[in-house]
């Protein structure tokens, strides 16, 4: 034990900012384009905190980015993908993909991690793109992409239809998501029945608001 003058000595300890954590984003392919998803809830070390925060980003025609985990962070690489969308117009997924891998490796070896898990959705070449960036960079591309508590909950259900239903249309896409987001709802703690769909297709890049 320390003595009273050894006690007036130590300071007390500072806890960690705590940061705005968000749950789940996923996404899937359907024969002309790419759908994302991701609720609207913000959390504070597990309270709600806001009840509309849109987690999906419309940064071009082409492209769709959805992100999770700290809501902080994904607000500033909002900004810098905006910034990256603008200075060069003809952007497309894959060199986004690239952009985006660079940067969070660098961020990751520094360590002064973004605090994210993306995923990234587009057309390129008149053709679905789909993939995952966690925050060291690392990248996976597939018809379905999932970051949080969606990827060991939804994941697999969304492969399993997949791989019965072959190809899907837009419509079945959209099926599959609201499936998929009242599961999330019922499993998770911090999942929220209000969510944003992002659907971008070689017409149009949208992005919607749903209430289960």
């Amino acid at each position: 034990m320390c003595d009273k003058a050894d006690c007036k000595k130590a300071k007390p300890a500072v806890q960690p900012p705590q940061p705005l954590s968000c749950a789940s984003v996923f996404g899937l392919q359907f024969d002309r384009g790419v759908l994302l998803a991701a609720d609207s809830l913000v959390s504070f070390e597990g309270l709600a905190l806001f009840c509309n925060a849109q987690r999906i980003v419309k940064v071009n025609e082409s492209i769709l980015l959805g992100g999770g985990n700290n809501f902080a962070d994904l607000q500033y690489l909002q900004g810098v993908v905006e910034d990256k969308a603008r200075g060069d117009p003809g952007l497309d997924p894959v060199t986004l993909e690239d952009f985006l891998r660079a940067g969070l490796y660098n961020r990751s070896i520094k360590a002064t991690p973004l605090r994210l898990d993306l995923v990234l959705g587009g057309i390129v070449k008149g053709l679905p793109y789909l993939c995952m960036l966690d925050q060291r960079g690392y990248v996976c591309r597939d018809r379905v992409a999932a970051t949080g508590f969606a990827a060991k909950m939804i994941l697999p259900y969304l492969k399993n239809e997949l791989a019965k239903r072959g190809e899907i249309k837009e419509q079945e896409a959209r099926d599959l998501v609201k499936q998929s987001m009242q599961i999330l709802a019922r499993r998770h703690a911090l999942a929220h029945p209000s969510y944003y769909v992002g659907i971008v297709d070689e017409k149009v890049a949208k992005i919607e608001k749903i209430t289960l």
